[in-house]
């Protein structure tokens, strides 16, 4: 091999890792190194040419949207974290944990007061090609929006959502007193 292109090589490498998520600030250092040599050459000769084929030729980065969050996956319950009772005009937070793929990212929480109703909408982001390669990993977000009530009874908080498998829409609804 020429000796000229091992740094360009390395680097490649170096930035493949990095996306693919086995390095980083968020990872162990050198744990990119620490792969098997044919790792290496798995990802030169099957991966990157699949890559570009897929892509026409050239290789792009993918375009992402957000998309409500999958609130429910499987038979594992919808989880919410709230108060049982709050105070009149005081502010409280909810969270709501989701779930998404490789490719997914936790994105923004809306979130909106109208009397006793309040209604929290959690998004992820997604990527609009569904031709994305991606690794299958279970990723798990926790989603968190501050809200209050300004009258006293008993309040409802509506999460909206999806669930998977069907990608059919959810809504769940949980009370709460406010005093």
């Amino acid at each position: 091999m020429d000796p000229r292109s091992q740094p360009a090589r390395r680097e490649f490498l170096r930035k493949l890792a990095w996306t693919a998520g086995l390095s980083g600030p968020h990872r162990c250092r050198g744990m990119a190194t620490m792969l098997p040599r044919k790792f290496y050459s798995l990802i030169a000769t099957v991966l990157i040419p699949g890559t570009v084929a897929c892509n026409g030729g050239k290789v792009v980065e993918p375009v992402f949207e957000p998309r409500p969050a999958i609130l429910q996956f499987y038979s594992d319950p919808v989880r919410t974290d709230l108060p049982d009772t709050v105070t009149v005009a005081s502010a409280f937070t909810v969270s709501v944990r989701s779930y998404g793929g490789g490719c997914t990212s936790q994105g923004e929480t809306e979130a909106e007061v109208e009397g006793l109703l309040a209604t929290i909408r959690p998004f992820d982001l997604v990527p609009t090609d569904p031709n994305v390669v991606c690794i299958q990993i279970l990723r798990v977000f926790e989603h968190v929006a501050t809200i209050r009530f300004d009258q006293p009874g008993t309040a409802t908080v509506r999460v909206v959502g999806r669930r998977e498998p069907g990608d059919e829409p959810l809504s769940v609804d949980r009370t709460l007193v406010v005093r």
